[in-house]
């Protein structure tokens, strides 16, 4: 067993991708990452360098850790000897130096690696969202609410960016005002936000990480006092249904567990939950 470092994303994704693809929807925050970096023509001139490592027994890869800081490390690991393998990855992230504000990856292969690293390090481990990642291949036939669904445009960037802001307060990223605002012109231009307008907007839903085959929706949002409507099931269900009508194979996204309303909302467009998913922080011990 050993860990080895990489340095180049593109030489990563070569590494990594066949093996995180056998599970590819669950694994659709590592991909959707690494194919985002090798997109971006300037990765070499971030102020943060990503953290890429894999641990192999053998030939065959067993775990993988990705970070972007100031972002949480995210692992993914397969075998029956996964405490030995997490031990092994930790020895090597403390020689490397390397700080981690979180983890978040299956919930008890990152429930083992929180409680590893808070033993190595004296930090407490602390969740901070238990999630459920469900998986989308065909539309139900259901009623939708008034209205319809549009592409975000460049004059709906304040809504977006407020949008943005009030659902990271319920996530476990919470964002400033000005960097939603930011995150709103960027996904706006992309051409990644959608709205649900019944005479003016009324929710709203993303498209994100694109994968081989599927792709993620996220940051689904609607005010409150739009709540309760339908418009958010309605909102979904269209953009599913128009990604999959572009060619993707099915589509993934992640929910809060608890928060039944959303979980129920999702089941009955068509998605099935596939994978427990936890998010953990790390803080300083106070002893």
């Amino acid at each position: 067993m050993h860990v080895q470092r990489y340095y180049d994303v593109r030489e990563f994704i070569q590494s990594v991708e066949t093996f995180l693809e056998r599970n590819e929807a669950v694994n659709n925050l590592p991909l959707g990452i690494l194919f985002r970096l090798k997109k971006e023509s300037k990765l070499t001139e971030q102020k943060s360098k990503p953290f890429f490592a894999l641990v192999k027994h053998g030939q065959d890869i067993i775990f993988v850790m990705l970070m972007t800081p100031p972002h949480n490390m995210i692992i993914y690991g397969e075998g029956n000897n996964l405490d030995a393998v997490i031990e092994q990855s930790i020895l090597f992230l403390r020689k490397e130096e390397i700080l981690i504000p979180g983890v978040i990856g299956p919930r008890e292969l990152a429930t083992k690696f929180a409680f590893s690293w808070a033993q190595a390090t004296g930090h407490v481990p602390i969740i901070k969202m238990e999630q459920m990642i469900y998986r989308l291949n065909e539309v139900n036939e259901i009623d939708l609410s008034p209205g319809r669904l549009i592409l975000a445009a460049q004059k709906d960037i304040d809504l977006v960016g407020n949008w943005i802001f009030e659902f990271s307060k319920v996530t476990s990223e919470t964002v400033s005002l000005t960097e939603a605002r930011r995150k709103a012109e960027f996904a706006i231009k992309e051409s990644c936000v959608f709205l649900w307008e019944d005479k003016i907007p009324v929710s709203m839903a993303s498209k994100a990480r694109p994968t081989k085959n599927g792709i993620v929706i996220s940051a689904v949002y609607t005010s409150l006092q739009f709540q309760k409507k339908g418009y958010a099931t309605s909102c979904v269900a269209s953009l599913s249904k128009l990604l999959l009508s572009e060619g993707y194979k099915f589509c993934s996204l992640y929910t809060d567990l608890s928060n039944p309303t959303s979980n129920s909302i999702y089941r009955k467009i068509g998605y099935r939950p596939i994978a427990l998913s936890i998010v953990y922080s790390f803080q300083a011990s106070q002893t």
